[in-house]
This record gives structure tokens, C-alpha cells and sequence, in this order.
């Protein structure tokens, strides 16, 4: 079962103890002996579980960031850390460093989310009620989590208050197993009442949508009237650049009139030089001496799984048989020609020095038909009473006993029982490895053994098989080149010599000339930036900058891992040096900072002005395509919504304009994006509303409902002042 979630600050459930008690008395007063076990046991958790968020904030925890003033502390963000990284393994899967960095983010965003609701709950008096929290978890309006957990239904698949009871009462058995249910448990609970809270408050704004009939009026014209329109076109690019000037005090005028587009947060920019850590000739002799070494005792060994694994080979060992379209590298072909036993090599490939094995080699199939009978076994009590039923059914079935009756009546396994079995055709990479090895490598057709796996006994028998392919087994040794300790202190002591004579900005730059050394630049690494371009995964890095001031180099050696690239899987080590070259702080940014940007609308106004001039004083489209040099153009079928001229794409200020005309008039030049337009309407198609308006209303109200779920977050963020100095409480 898994009822793990985001998690929530429980608030203002249970003020009191006394609280508590009366929820429970009340349940005690309506339901049977089993379900107020459960309940009491819920409300007792929840009880504690507010007591220990209370006994949490209570304490010293470093302030991370606020929303409006109001401080987030580490301890909770840390625990929100802690739970989603429980849930990712909980679900198999791989916590990398980018992954680690995206669940602080995901951590960090909950908090804030949290802080911002509970607030508007708190405006609106939105809570969960004791009748609420009765019904969700014990009553008659179960939460469905509950009702459809795997772990609450009985043999049919239904419902059980019996087995909620047992999971509950698990909790307190002093096991692991149930101390991990109950915080499981916990988060559960924290996780429903939070949706609950979050559902009455969307729901809220959802039934505050409403749509007069006014505006559906408009909208529907807007959607339904269409323009055909005559009209002149003359892009920026008749007026070449060299013919337009502008000075630094047209870019400031520009941006003083246009500061929301060129609004920028705090942040640096650096400058870095990175020292590799590569082999040398020396390190990748050694790789070789080591593989040559062991050449006669690979040759000699008699189990090369085992002396690949005992040898600390670079390569693990796989007992799969490999098909010839499934074998990569060097030996390809070697390894379907070669006798049994032979050894391939030492050759370097992929920046490793290897042997290879030929173990055994056979014909197998592509895919098997199997039929199976599983019994699950979750301790040692349960596998050996599973292995009895086994071996009795095996017997059985070799004295010719029916596998279908047999699969139906005690395989535990509710998606082949009542198929008498039958798995179909599988194929090796699609089911578990150790029924892959016995019934692709070890058995055939026919044959009716038992396979012992993590999740229990499998009696199987192999119906069908067709070995039509050859296949290969081996095993490799390999050592990778990797560079030594003294290549790597030698590459550390090189960055760390230029640091020490370089110490400022002006000789740091000056050096890497000399020195032919590379400098490299990052740009808008923000307070809680993680991945640097061109560094990948550098939070240290990234916290250092936003500490220190331009023109600071650091007096630390950064080290950064780099994949290789090549195939193997494997990184190399590089030391950085990094340097803050520039500051950028949070505002309106300044001429330098987007000069580029500036200059491009600033040349395209210019180049407006010279459009307009020519026009002068042309009063119909023939006339002023005449003097632009252009032709007069025509587009059918315009409409509001979907507004575009001919590859041209949509131009806002032209639409906007265009459906404010009279039909044959002629407009003023209107400036867009891509050039200067000049329109005349030649006729509107006018759109008359229906009487009953309910589609249109829907149609607009519909998605704005929708957009409660979501937006609601968005707009509550947007609104705050959110202030996030995690950055501030890191090391480097």
C-alpha cells in the first residue's frame, strides 16, 4: 500500500486535546467496537502529530525565506526534503544529483504553497470540521485512498474494516515494519486533509465564476465576426541598419517607457577557469599491467563470474545469454567464432583495458509461453509454508495433474488464476531476472519447475519455446584508466598555484593569457541557482558567487564531475576556479545589462519613423504602396481570436486596430512587430448572438474553473512578497 503524499502542516484541527476526546466519544457513540478502534487510533495520531508540528516550531530552526513577512524555517523544509526523497525510493527510483536538486525545489515550493493557503484559509475560515474528519477516515464516506488500497480488501477484492483495523493496530506491533506504516500513515492523513482544504477553497472560487450575458454577447461576436481587408505591408528589413542612428539616451528613453519587460532579479555572473584531471601515460600502463596480469588466471579459473567479481573488475558480471544484435564492442564477432573457454584480449576500448571469456554458448528463444502458479511469501513463516504448497502442487502436476485447476484454486497471483495460469508469450528483459535465467537458460519446453524470487515461490511450466536463435554467455575483466592520486593532486596543485598568485580580477585574467588557459563565463546565476551552464550540477559554485562581490576570485578549488561521454558511464574530475565578474540587482535592469534587446526595438522604432515619412501624406493603399514600394495585399475571413495576416503570424497591434475601423476606411500607419501596416476594412461579416447564450457561457466559464486547480497557487504567489534566502544557509 502506498498512501505516501506531499504532506501538510495539520492547523487548527485539534486546538485541545478536549477536542480530541469528543471526536473520539462521538465516533464511539455511532460505530461499532472495530471501527472506533481505528478512529481512536487516527485522532490519536493526528492529536500527536499536531503536538509534534507545534513542539517543531517552537524551536531554533534557521530562518530560509518568508512569504510576506512571515518566516519559513529549515527544520520544516528539511522534513518535506526527507519525506519526498522517502517517496522517490520507496518507489525504486534513482535519486541523482539533478534529482536531489529538483526536490528541494519541489520542497521548497510545498512550503511556500502551505504558507500562502493556510493564510487564505485562515482569511476565509476554512477548516475541516470534527464531522469531516469522522467521515474521511472511519465513516460512511471514505476517503477513497482507503477504499481502494490493495492492502483494505479481502479475498473478493472488496472493502474490509477488518483489514483497515489490522493496519492500524500494526502500528504499535514494535516492529520496523510498523513504524514505517504508521509514518506512512501520517503522511497519509496529512495528505488528505490537505487536499480536502484545498478542494473547499477552489470550489469557492469555482462557483465565484460567473459570465453576464453582455460579455458572452462579445465574446461570441469577437469569435464569429469576420473582416476582409485590403493592405500594405512594409517590413523593417526595406530600411537597412546603417541608414538608422541611435544614441545611449534613446536606449534609457526606451527603457524608462517599457520597464516591465526588463524587469531582472538579483544575480552574477562569473568568470572561470577549469583544470582537468586526464590520465596520464603512466596511469593507463598501470590499467595494463593490471588486465595482463591476470590473463593466465582468467584463462585457468574455472567459475569467471565469480573471479571477475573477486578481482574488483570494472565490468560486472552479467549470467544473461546475449544474442549477437545484443553484444556491443570489439568482440562482437569474436565471441560467436571462438571455442567455449577461450580468452579475448587484453585490447583497450572505452577508456579500459579488458578480457573476455567465452562461458558457454546455445540456442534460445525469443520468447517463451508460459503458465505459472505463485505463492507469495513475506517472511520466513509464510515461505515455508509457500514452498510446502509448492512442492505438493509439483508433484501433482508430474503425475499429470491439471495446471489450470490447480493455478485457479491456489495461485495467489489475481491476473493469471482464473487464466489457468497462463502468462502468454514473455520475453526475457520483461519479466523478473531470476524466472528469465530458469526459463530461457535452464529449462525446456515441457518442463515444470520452481523458481524462488524476493516476492515469493513460482511453480512454472514451459507450454511453448522455439530456440531459433544463437546466443553467448561471457564474462569481462576490465580496468578502467583512471587517473592516479598523484595525477589528481598534481592537477589540484596546479589550480590551486594559480589561485594563490592571482588573486584579484585583473591578474586572474591576465595569467590565463599568459598561460594560454581558456576563461569561461556564466551568466544570471541567481540566489538559488544549482545547475551552471557549462558546470552542470554546481550549487556550491553557485552559492560562493552570490556571496561574494565583482572582482572577487576565490581562494577555494571547486570540484566538479563531468560524464565522460563515451559510452562507459563513467565521469572525470575537473577543478574549477571561478571568479565574479559582474552583479546584476533586482529591479529594472540598466542599459548594459540589455543593450542588445534595447538596440533591436530601438533600431526597429527608428526604422518605424523612416517607414511613416515616406508614407507622408498617401491617403489610399495603392498610393502608399507606391511610395513604400510594396503592393497592395488582401486577407478573407479575419476574426478576433485567430487573427493573422498571410506568413506573417499575428500582430497584436494590427488586429486590435483593425475591428475598430469603418468599413473603407483607411487607417493611420499602425507599427508592429515585423514592419509598418497600413489597413482598410473592405467588409465585416457581422456575427448575431443566439438567444440562449448557456454554450458560450460555458465555454468561458469552463475553462476558467478549470484553471482554479492551478492558477490559484500562481496568482496567490504572484500576489506575495516571497522572499527565498536558502542560498544563505548553505556551505561551500
Amino acid at each position: 500500500m502506498n498512501l505516501c503524499a506531499k504532506g501538510v502542516t495539520l492547523h487548527a484541527i485539534f486546538q485541545k486535546s478536549e477536542s480530541a476526546m469528543a471526536v473520539i466519544e462521538k465516533i464511539r457513540q455511532r460505530v461499532g467496537l472495530v471501527v472506533f478502534l481505528i478512529a481512536a487510533a487516527i485522532v490519536a495520531f493526528l492529536l500527536m502529530d499536531a503536538l509534534n508540528t507545534t513542539s517543531r516550531m517552537a524551536g531554533n530552526s534557521p530562518v530560509i525565506g518568508a512569504v510576506d513577512g512571515e518566516k519559513i524555517d529549515y527544520q520544516n523544509y528539511q522534513a518535506k526534503i526527507e519525506q519526498i526523497t522517502d517517496n522517490y525510493q520507496n518507489n525504486q527510483m534513482e535519486i541523482t544529483d539533478e534529482t536531489r536538486m529538483q526536490i528541494r525545489e519541489q520542497a521548497w515550493n510545498q512550503e511556500v504553497e502551505e504558507t500562502l493557503l493556510r493564510r487564505a484559509y485562515d482569511a476565509l475560515g476554512i477548516s475541516i470540521t470534527k464531522e469531516e474528519m469522522e467521515s474521511l477516515f472511519t465513516g460512511d464516506n471514505l476517503h477513497a485512498s482507503i477504499k481502494s488500497a490493495a492492502a483494505f480488501q479481502d479475498e473478493n477484492g472488496q472493502f474490509s474494516r477488518d483489514k483497515l483495523a489490522q493496519y492500524v493496530k500494526s502500528f504499535t506491533d514494535g516492529t520496523e515494519e510498523g513504524k514505517a506504516r504508521q509514518r506512512q500513515w501520517k503522511r497519509f492523513e496529512e495528505s488528505v486533509l490537505k487536499d480536502e482544504l484545498k478542494q473547499k477553497y477552489t470550489n469557492l472560487i469555482k462557483k465565484a465564476v460567473y459570465v453576464p450575458s453582455w460579455y458572452a454577447k462579445e465574446v461570441y461576436v469577437d469569435k464569429n465576426k469576420k473582416a476582409n481587408v485590403n493592405y500594405v505591408f512594409v517590413p523593417y528589413t526595406t530600411i537597412q541598419d546603417t541608414e538608422v542612428s541611435f544614441t545611449d539616451s534613446d536606449l534609457k528613453a526606451y527603457l524608462n517607457k517599457n520597464k516591465e519587460k526588463f524587469k531582472q532579479k538579483d544575480s552574477k555572473t562569473i568568470e572561470y577557469l577549469t583544470f582537468d584531471v586526464i590520465p596520464t601515460a603512466e596511469d593507463s600502463a598501470a590499467a595494463r599491467k593490471t588486465v595482463a596480469d591476470n590473463l593466465e588466471p582468467f584463462k585457468t579459473s574455472e567459475d569467471a563470474g565469480r573471479f571477475v567479481k573477486i578481482q574488483n573488475s570494472d565490468t560486472p558480471f552479467s549470467d544473461k545469454y546475449m544474442k549477437k544484435d545484443e553484444v556491443s564492442g570489439a568482440v562482437k564477432d569474436s565471441l560467436f567464432s571462438v571455442a567455449t573457454g577461450t580468452v579475448i584480449g587484453p585490447y583497450y576500448e572505452a577508456g579500459a583495458y579488458k578480457l573476455v571469456k567465452l562461458i558457454d554458448r546455445k540456442m534460445i528463444a525469443d520468447s517463451v509461453k508460459v503458465r505459472q502458479i505463485i505463492k507469495i511469501a513475506s517472511d520466513q513463516a509464510s515461505a515455508t509454508k509457500a514452498k510446502t504448497t509448492i512442492d505438493s502442487l509439483k508433484t501433482v502436476l508430474e503425475k499429470g495433474g491439471d495446471f489450470a485447476a490447480l493455478a485457479a484454486q491456489f495461485s495467489d497471483d489475481p491476473t493469471t488464476k482464473d487464466k489457468g495460469g497462463d502468462m502468454g508469450y514473455v520475453k526475457p528483459d520483461a519479466i523478473n531476472p531470476d524466472l528469465a535465467k530458469a526459463i530461457f537458460y535452464e529449462h525446456k519446453k515441457g518442463d515444470i519447475f520452481t523458481v524462488p524470487t524476493q516476492q515469493g515461490l513460482y511453480l512454472v511450466q514451459i507450454t511453448e519455446a522455439n530456440p531459433n536463435a544463437e546466443a553467448v554467455k561471457f564474462a569481462t575483466f576490465s580496468k578502467n584508466v583512471e587517473p592516479s592520486e598523484q595525477t589528481r593532486n598534481a592537477a589540484f596543485a596546479k589550480a590551486q598555484q594559480f589561485a594563490g598568485a592571482n588573486t584579484t580580477a585583473d591578474a586572474f585574467r591576465k595569467a590565463a593569457t599568459d598561460q594560454n588557459l581558456i576563461i569561461k563565463k556564466a551568466e544570471n546565476i541567481e540566489k538559488n541557482t544549482y545547475n551552471i551552464t557549462g558546470l552542470g550540477i554546481s550549487e556550491e559554485i553557485a552559492t560562493w558567487a552570490f556571496l561574494n562581490e565583482a572582482g572577487n576570485v576565490s581562494s577555494r578549488i571547486f570540484q566538479i564531475e563531468e560524464d565522460l561521454k563515451d559510452g562507459s558511464g563513467r565521469s572525470k574530475t575537473i577543478y574549477v576556479l571561478p571568479m565574479v565578474s559582474g552583479a546584476k540587482a533586482e529591479g529594472t535592469a540598466s542599459v548594459d545589462d540589455v543593450r542588445t534587446q534595447l538596440e533591436a526595438e530601438v533600431r526597429k522604432e527608428k526604422k518605424a519613423e523612416k517607414i511613416v515619412a515616406k508614407i507622408g501624406s498617401a491617403a489610399d493603399l495603392q498610393a502608399i504602396a507606391t511610395a513604400t514600394g510594396q503592393e497592395v495585399k488582401s486577407a478573407a475571413e479575419l476574426d478576433f481570436n485567430s487573427f493573422s495576416l498571410a506568413d506573417l503570424g499575428r500582430e497584436p497591434q494590427v488586429q486590435g486596430k483593425l475591428f475598430g475601423l469603418q468599413p473603407s476606411a483607411v487607417s493611420k500607419p499602425i507599427v508592429g512587430d515585423k514592419g509598418v501596416y497600413v489597413v482598410q476594412v473592405t467588409s465585416f461579416t457581422d456575427a448575431t448572438p443566439p438567444a440562449d447564450l448557456s454554450a458560450t457561457k460555458a465555454e468561458i466559464g469552463q475553462p476558467l474553473k478549470q484553471s482554479a486547480d492551478f492558477g490559484v497557487i500562481q496568482a496567490l504567489t504572484k500576489a506575495a512578497k516571497v522572499d527565498d534566502e536558502r542560498y544563505k544557509t548553505r556551505r561551500y
